[in-house]
This record gives structure tokens, C-alpha cells and sequence, in this order.
């Protein structure tokens, strides 16, 4: 039974001390598949991110969360007084110390985006039990699909339900589950909750992020 036991500590050991330098090789991989596509589509990278957009970033609740907080493998694109960045972001959990929580986090900035304050996240089972002493959730009668999956709060009711005309519903409703967004004016932010840790996607992967930012640009812009 002991050698049994030693041999399950041992093999967990080994497992866990792979997973470590798989993820270190991956880290170390990121910046220059990052750079790469930098220099081929024309767009800016920045291994270490910047002060200056975390520093605007932190008026959303996410960017305000725990401890150490930074962000890394920074991507962007400006083209018309828009400004799309995607980047890894980090930050240790305040009640776990060093433990470290990993979201990829899509901004959008620019003069011409015009939306309310607002956030939207995932609607959970236990939210309608709340619903008298938090925000109301802001439904829509005729698209039950976004209404059912998401939970729309804003100080700007009327100017939201304006703004989230039917095509920006469905832009949500056909994203994969988990995805929040947080907006103030002139910016909009949106991750998936469900992905954390699993930052440092590959370089088709910000590409897919660089295209949804582009279509909800499209969707949001001017309105």
C-alpha cells in the first residue's frame, strides 16, 4: 500500500512538473507568434502592455479585481478613430494571495461609439430570486434567446434598450457561453468568464477576438 501511495505522488509530481514547462514553452512561444502577425496586419504589439490603456481600463470592475493586476501579449489596431486591443490580462486573487486568475480581454475605444453605461454577463437560474434587491434585468419580449441567456442591467434603461437594437442581440445570443461585456461611454470591454486561465491563445485565436471587435464595431458605431 505505502509503494502504492509513493507511486501515485510520484507520477502527480511528474504530471504536474510537465504541465509547468508546457505552459512556461507556450508563454514563451506567445510573444513572437503575436509579433509576427503584428508586423502582417499592420497592427501594434506589446509584449509588456501599456500603463496608459490600463490605467483607462480600470474604470470597469473587472480591471479593478484583486491584486498584482497587469496586462501582457497586447495587440492593437487603430484605423478611423477606433482602437481595438486584445490582451492577456492577470491578477491574484485577493482571498487566495498568489493565485493567479487569466482572462484574454477585448477593449474597444473611440469617439464614435456612442452606447450607455451597462453590463451584460450570463443569466443564471438564482438572478430572478435577486431581482428585487439588485438591478432589473432589462428584457426583450420579442427575441426570448438574448433575453433567457443574458442578464442586461444599465442606469440608462431607456437608452439601452435603444441601443441593443435586434442584430446586437444576436451578435450575443451566437457567442459562446460565458461571454460578459462591461461599457461606459466611448468604450466597451467583453471576455468569457468560463476561459480563465487560459490566456496566451494561439495567433488564430486573436484573430477570431480581432473579427468579433470588428463586427461589434460595425454593429455599435455612429448610433
Amino acid at each position: 500500500m505505502e509503494t502504492v501511495s509513493l507511486l501515485f505522488g510520484f507520477i502527480v509530481l511528474v504530471a504536474s512538473g510537465v504541465i509547468i514547462w508546457l505552459g512556461r514553452k507556450f508563454e514563451q512561444q506567445t510573444p513572437a507568434a503575436l509579433s509576427q502577425l503584428a508586423a502582417e496586419r499592420d497592427w501594434q504589439f506589446h509584449p509588456l502592455g501599456d500603463s496608459g490603456l490600463q490605467q483607462r481600463l480600470e474604470k470597469f470592475e473587472l480591471l479593478r479585481k484583486g491584486q498584482n493586476r497587469k496586462i501582457v501579449n497586447l495587440l492593437t489596431e487603430e484605423k478611423d478613430d477606433c482602437r481595438i486591443s486584445v490582451s492577456d490580462y492577470h491578477f491574484s486573487d485577493l482571498l487566495l494571495g498568489t493565485a493567479k486568475t487569466k482572462l484574454t480581454v477585448v477593449a474597444l475605444e473611440s469617439p464614435r461609439l456612442r452606447n450607455p453605461a451597462f453590463t451584460l454577463r450570463p443569466e443564471f437560474l438564482l438572478d430572478k430570486f435577486g431581482e428585487r434587491t439588485g438591478p432589473s434585468d432589462i428584457d426583450f419580449e420579442d427575441n426570448v434567446s438574448f433575453s433567457r441567456g443574458y442578464w442586461l442591467t444599465s442606469p440608462e434603461e431607456e437608452e439601452t434598450r435603444k441601443f441593443f437594437h435586434r442584430a446586437l442581440q444576436d451578435f450575443f445570443v451566437q457567442r459562446p457561453p460565458g461571454c460578459c461585456v462591461e461599457a461606459t461611454r466611448g468604450t466597451i470591454i467583453f471576455y468569457n468568464a468560463l476561459r480563465r486561465g487560459q490566456v496566451n491563445p494561439k495567433r488564430n485565436d486573436f484573430l477570431r477576438l480581432m473579427e468579433e471587435a470588428h463586427q461589434l464595431l460595425q454593429l455599435t458605431l455612429d448610433r
